[in-house]
């Protein structure tokens, strides 16, 4: 631990020693959203692309502007914006497009090749003035974003028969893809947390646990296509690898890149540095787009983890993304090499391990259709041959899903979806979900949501309803309260039942401009559950 944390100084030292940053803005730029909430949206554009704190992006479909939005944060690859207005609900893959309306910065001065850079100049000034120095957003300036909360979770057991517990918490999260004008980058993920239990025997034990889940530093010189990161990591185009402590080198060109990767796989228990397992892999992406801003993406690559030299798993992997506007698809598969030890256990060289396929279509701006598909089936790993006693279901896991949704007008909407799960020792499950949301913004924002779902398993038959009744008070605070019930019946024995009620209320503050406080309280009340608990939470972003 005192290893990992002299490490943590180097990174933070070498954060507030760096100078001012560069960005850079094309005429126009397109992009898409690729996450969004009630209040903000991620947009796959971001300082490399040239993007800047205070963009403003219009929001297309069926080419028309459907919302705007403004850039709040900024990363090298993506950009996280608050949404100032929208007439309906925002969804991944929708279009994204640099507005008319906004204006560079003043200090932005013409290039050569016709794009908009910043007046160095203009960052020198910016860096010796007084004011500037005193602006509480000094890092957010310097290229550095991230969070920095505090959370507090405590619950009240009622039934007797189980534990209440306590758990205190701080993060803190921070990247920046390159600090001010060096060549550096840095990116860090720290979480710790202690847990105080009372059981019922009056034994009051506890127990901390601190996270490291990034801490690296990247090397970029000048605007090369190539980075080198060293440290705890995780590469966002390769989803098949976890987290790894190691070196990723990788090259990005407009169309093309690849790269490599070798490090060990931290220690499962502790989370600390471990050298039982090492990784290696190597891989390829292309990315390309074509007008209006229809963009297809492509990841392909072996990794191979080794358990003390021995073959752990090899596989390849396939990640593809399309988006057409009116519909987007996006598939991963991956296939188990077999060799060695696992040629002998495995009856075909190659076998399928994992597909997913998620794929949504629009027919009309109202009317959309979308899917997917799961079929995932265990990993055999080096463990299994060495505890041939360990029960392993090699069967696969699969989920299939499917649904409508209607809108209504600019802000509600109905939704219909059906979604089934069988296979392994879980038992097979079926599903049909109707849910609905309605906005009324004339009204303090006032929204109503909810859900009816009906499920059978193989053991028992049940409804889930919920009702949530939400408003705005204020520019600042925003609330929700939630009614919930859960009714099962046990198949072939009508007489057990169960029956299970909740009540939640949240309340979500904005005390200033990057202070962000959280409130919720949840109660229920059921045959063999009974329980209350709080949970609070107070973030600075920056």
């Amino acid at each position: 631990m005192r290893r990992q944390l002299t490490i943590i100084s180097v990174l933070l030292l070498q954060a507030i020693f760096a100078l001012a940053d560069e960005s850079a803005v094309p005429d126009r730029l397109v992009g898409a959203i690729t996450y969004s909430t009630r209040t903000s949206a991620y947009v796959d554009v971001g300082r490399d692309k040239g993007a800047f704190i205070g963009a403003r992006f219009d929001v297309i479909q069926d080419e028309k502007i459907v919302a705007r939005l403004q850039v709040t944060d900024l990363a090298s690859g993506h950009s996280v914006c608050a949404i100032e207005n929208s007439s309906l609900p925002l969804r991944a893959g929708l279009t994204v497009r640099l507005s008319l309306l906004t204006t560079p910065p003043r200090d932005a001065i013409q290039s050569g090749s016709g794009s908009t850079v910043l007046d160095d100049r203009s960052e020198s000034r910016k860096k010796s003035s007084p004011r500037r120095g005193k602006n509480r957003r000094w890092l957010s300036q310097h290229g550095i974003r991230g969070r920095a909360s505090i959370r507090f979770i405590a619950v009240d057991d009622r039934t007797g028969d189980g534990e209440d517990y306590t758990q205190p918490a701080l993060n803190l999260k921070l990247s920046s893809e390159r600090i001010g004008t060096s060549d550096w980058g840095v990116e860090i993920d720290l979480r710790s947390r202690r847990t105080y239990r009372v059981r019922t025997n009056g034994e009051t034990p506890s127990e901390g646990r601190t996270r490291i889940y990034r801490l690296s530093t990247s090397w970029n010189p000048g605007r090369a296509q190539y980075r080198i990161t060293v440290g705890r990591q995780v590469s966002p185009s390769l989803a098949a690898v976890s987290v790894f402590d190691g070196l990723l080198a990788r090259r990005a060109g407009k169309g093309i890149g690849y790269g490599i990767l070798a490090g060990t796989q931290p220690d499962s228990k502790h989370y600390g540095l471990s050298g039982e397992i090492f990784e290696y892999g190597l891989f390829a992406e292309y990315k390309g787009k074509t007008p209006p801003g229809n963009r297809y993406s492509m990841t392909v690559g072996a990794i191979g983890t080794y358990l003390h030299g021995d073959i752990d798993r090899e596989y390849l992997f396939l990640q593809t993304r399309l988006n057409r506007g009116r519909w987007m698809a996006t598939l991963s598969q991956q296939a188990d090499w077999n060799r060695g030890w696992r040629r002998e256990m495995e009856d075909h060289a190659l076998t399928p391990t994992n597909t997913f396929l998620l794929a949504r279509v629009a027919i009309t701006p109202q009317f959309s259709i979308d899917g997917g598909y799961d079929n995932r089936r265990s990993i055999r790993l080096y463990r299994s041959l060495e505890t041939p006693e360990t029960e392993f279901d090699d069967t696969y896991r699969q989920g299939i899903w499917g649904g409508v949704t209607q809108k209504l007008w600019k802000r509600n909407r109905i939704a219909f979806r059906v979604r089934a799960r069988d296979g392994g020792s879980s038992p097979g499950t079926h599903s049909q979900t109707l849910s609905t949301s309605w906005g009324f913004p004339r009204f303090t924002g006032l929204r109503i949501r909810t859900r009816n779902t009906r499920y059978r398993n193989t053991r028992s038959v049940g409804w889930l309803h919920s009702w949530t009744l939400g408003a705005n008070l204020g520019d600042r605070i925003s609330t929700d309260v939630t009614y919930g019930i859960r009714r099962e019946e046990r198949i072939g024995d009508s007489s057990d039942n169960d029956r299970l009620a909740w009540t939640a209320i949240d309340f979500d503050f904005r005390v200033a401009s990057y202070w962000y406080v959280n409130l919720s309280g949840e109660t229920s009340e059921g045959q063999d559950e009974a329980s209350r608990s709080l949970y609070s939470s107070a973030s600075y972003r920056f």
